[in-house]
């Protein structure tokens, strides 16, 4: 039965309407299955893409793999070992891993992209290239990208701290002098990132990280990056920081990213 991290961390209920989506899914054409598995997963990405690529694999023995999957987690992708899952989101997973080449640890970022939306694959590995190429202090470094089965994985320097949104959450709003400096930080780190052609597409508090050090970090990556007939009828990013053209469907530009820095601050 094929390893799939749709099989993992869920409980009887998911599993169940998980089975059931394959079900009425396999009575498709495949040419229908695609677009029935969107609709049928309310546009979870991830979960379509695992469902399709089990549907795909199982063949005529869907059967068997539609057994209660063991309660375990996914200890690697590729040659990281996979220590925790420490977010997730419509756009992938992020996980603390061990870099066995480079002998330490790593925030990796795994996105699972349909087989019909080849653009995509290739749009976010140009995405982890250029991001490779960004050195700024209030950047997240980033390592490298791969392409691994449907999975995109772009990993980048783990860090340790908290997320603007987290301090304000525990601590009540910062000080204004204290938010000018989080400001100057943020706004190096934008210009950096769009100097090399991408836009950040989901600038927001919980994306903006103070470290252990009291660095200000810009992490996350990738909103704005990647879309094609996948998600194009889709508005990606958190709307309560979205300018106006975003939120009418206009794709995410560096001034959307400065409207988002703004909502950030404010």
């Amino acid at each position: 039965m094929p390893s799939l991290r749709v099989m993992v961390e869920m409980t009887s209920e998911q599993w169940s309407r998980a089975k059931t989506i394959l079900l009425a899914a396999a009575a498709h054409r495949p040419e229908q299955r695609d677009g029935y598995l969107a609709l049928a997963c309310a546009h979870d990405h991830v979960l379509a893409a695992e469902l399709g690529a089990l549907l795909t694999t199982s063949g005529p023995t869907l059967g068997p793999a539609l057994d209660r999957p063991p309660d375990h987690r996914r200890e690697t992708w590729g040659d990281f070992r996979l220590l925790d899952e420490v977010g997730r989101g419509g756009f992938g997973r992020v996980y603390r891993a061990f870099d066995h080449a480079l002998r330490r640890e790593v925030a990796l970022k795994v996105i699972t992209v349909p087989l019909s939306a080849p653009a995509t694959t290739e749009a976010l590995l140009r995405e982890g290239q250029m991001l490779a190429r960004v050195r700024h202090p209030n950047v997240a470094t980033v390592f490298g990208a791969r392409h691994i089965g449907a999975d995109v994985g772009i990993w980048m320097e783990f860090v340790e701290g908290r997320t603007l949104s987290d301090i304000v959450q525990r601590d009540g709003p910062l000080a204004v002098a204290e938010v000018s400096l989080i400001g100057i930080s943020l706004c190096g780190a934008l210009s950096a990132v769009h100097a090399v052609g991408l836009v950040h597409g989901d600038v927001k508090a919980q994306n903006v990280m103070r470290d252990d050090t009291g660095r200000v970090v810009l992490l996350d990556f990738g909103a704005g990056q990647g879309r094609d007939e996948w998600s194009r009828d889709e508005i990606i990013g958190t709307p309560i920081y979205m300018a106006p053209e975003v939120l009418r469907g206009q794709a995410a530009t560096t001034g959307s990213d400065v409207y988002s820095a703004g909502v950030l601050l404010f």
